[in-house]
């Protein structure tokens, strides 16, 4: 629909891939410790996915724009980080950057 904020669909979209991303992982996770890291932060994204949609229809801005192309240039870290989940810490540190600029977009969207 051209009334959609395509920042927020690019954000939702990435937000989307993580979740699967998140769930692959899961899957395949034997560890109970890192299983648990995974799942919170599933259900982190989870939150913002819901977040983001009920904002899609929010007017376009350059302050959402801006925000939005963060996100972009963090999903390689994000990728990374699932990618090799030996330091839990690491993991969570690195998900929780990225929905912290999630959480700017949302707020951005909020405002306008």
């Amino acid at each position: 629909m051209s009334d959609q904020n395509p920042d927020l669909l690019a954000t939702a979209q990435a937000l989307e891939d993580l979740r699967d991303r998140l769930q692959a992982a899961k899957a395949v996770e034997t560890d109970p410790d890192k299983y648990e890291a995974i799942n919170d932060q599933l259900i982190e994204v989870h939150h913002r996915v819901a977040e983001v949609g009920s904002r899609i229809f929010s007017q376009r801005s350059q302050a959402i724009s801006e925000a939005a192309a963060k996100i972009g240039a963090a999903q390689a870290d994000v990728n990374a980080a699932i990618a090799k989940i030996d330091s839990i810490t690491h993991f969570i540190g690195t998900i929780s950057a990225f929905l912290g600029l999630v959480d700017k977009v949302i707020a951005v969207a909020k405002l306008v």
